[in-house]
């Protein structure tokens, strides 16, 4: 039987109430951003972004999103057929509850004061949402990095709620050598004098810091074999002159 559906878009966000985290701690009041495209009967997917992401996965003409060349009208996720659906993550702060968001117990935003959320949370947080929004089950689940992270945490915590799992360029769990890297990145973002405790201006953030953690997260994404071919160094004279060979 077809099934006819009128194609929208929507961008909000969704209130889930008090959620206890893996911690023990429990934020009183969450709320998720969201992007919503594609017919609202048809099956859904939930995109997850990686770390640096939002919720806007497919944005619009003018504003593309980060994922634009992958979902639209007869693109790999078609939303001709399906509805998707990005959430900007828990902690997210493009929309999301967060460290700048207001702490309803102060009134002043959490800054350092939010407490560390896992995967785990992160997920259980989507779920919630979605059922907010009136969704029962997913047809899958897809992303890269901390999205595929998440897609995993997807299958282990909720294996009956979707069809599908596409996890990309992610991992079970975070090995030493990359907590290593990220130790040295957060201490790059402590040291700048911008970060003030954690209480800084966002109009003037440890811009400095983070320039310095990205570089360092940059160099954990490729392999040493990947420079060598990539950068191709070759001996040279001089001023900077290649040798011939």
């Amino acid at each position: 039987m077809l099934r006819v559906s009128i194609k929208t878009r929507e961008v909000g966000t969704v209130s889930i109430g008090a959620l206890r985290l893996e911690s023990g701690r429990v934020l009183p009041e969450v709320h998720l951003a969201y992007e919503r495209v594609g017919p609202r009967d048809g099956p859904t997917v939930l995109v997850c972004h990686a770390l640096t992401g939002n919720h806007i996965a497919v944005g619009t003409d003018e504003n593309p999103g980060w994922w634009a060349g992958l979902i639209g009208s007869g693109k790999p996720i078609d939303t001709d057929r399906y509805q998707v659906v990005t959430f900007n993550v828990l902690g997210g702060c493009d929309g999301s509850t967060g460290p700048t968001s207001i702490d309803p117990e102060t009134g002043r935003p959490y800054g350092p004061e939010f407490p560390f959320v896992t995967v785990r949370d992160m997920v259980r947080a989507e779920y919630l949402a979605l059922r907010r929004l009136g969704i029962d089950r997913l047809h899958a689940v897809i992303g890269g990095s901390l999205g595929g992270m998440q897609a995993l945490e997807w299958g282990v915590m909720y294996p009956e709620y979707m069809d599908l799992l596409f996890p990309i360029a992610v991992t079970p769990w975070l090995s030493d050598y990359a907590i290593a890297f990220n130790a040295i990145g957060r201490l790059a973002i402590l040291s700048d004098p911008a970060w003030n405790g954690g209480y800084y201006d966002p109009a003037h953030p440890p811009k400095a810091g983070m320039i310095i953690a990205r570089m360092a997260g940059m160099i954990t994404y490729r392999s040493a074999e990947q420079f060598n071919n990539r950068f191709n160094r070759a001996e040279r004279t001089g001023g900077g002159t290649a040798m011939r060979r």
